[in-house]
């Protein structure tokens, strides 16, 4: 599947640092797209966005939906879910937790801190999307059409805020 934000965009737009390797920092966009941006969007909807963007034929109104909403609101996701595992690794003997030699590593309420702030962002940027897509639907006959299999826009503001 591709992307719809950039490994550099997401550097951009959060205070993710530049040396975080994209193996780490892929499965959470892969994830925050596919859960936050599809929920947002409807499977229909999502689905155009991701083809387009995939062959190269996004353009007009769906290219102002990618870069003026879509890409905010993916980046601020990816990086609150990426707060969360950062610190570890998953690998054959198990799951390990990374300490650097000359810093000290942040307590879990701290990183819950960092993971609100970024995770309220999305939201702002998640009712944005929600606004401009109920004024503008018109323009968008895949987000409020049949969605057979697939998943039906939600059109809430409220989001489920995880806790520790």
């Amino acid at each position: 599947m591709k992307l719809l934000i950039t490994r550099e965009e997401l550097l951009e737009r959060t205070p993710l640092g530049g040396n975080i390797d994209n193996d780490k920092i892929t499965p959470h966009i892969l994830t925050a797209q596919d859960i936050h941006v599809q929920n947002i969007l409807g499977t229909k909807l999502y689905d155009d966005i991701v083809l387009q963007v995939e062959d190269g034929s996004i353009a007009g109104d769906n290219l102002l939906l990618w870069e003026k909403y879509i890409k905010p609101v993916l980046c601020h996701y990816a990086a609150s879910d990426f707060y969360l595992f950062h610190a570890y690794t998953i690998a054959n003997g198990g799951v390990y937790r990374h300490q650097s030699e000359n810093s000290f590593t942040p307590d879990l309420s701290e990183v819950q801190v960092l993971h609100d702030e970024q995770k309220n962002k999305a939201v702002h940027y998640r009712s944005m999307i929600v606004d401009f897509l109920c004024h503008y639907s018109y323009k968008y006959p895949a987000y409020t059409e049949y969605q057979e299999a697939g998943l039906y826009p939600d059109r809430g503001i409220a989001d489920n805020q995880w806790t520790f």
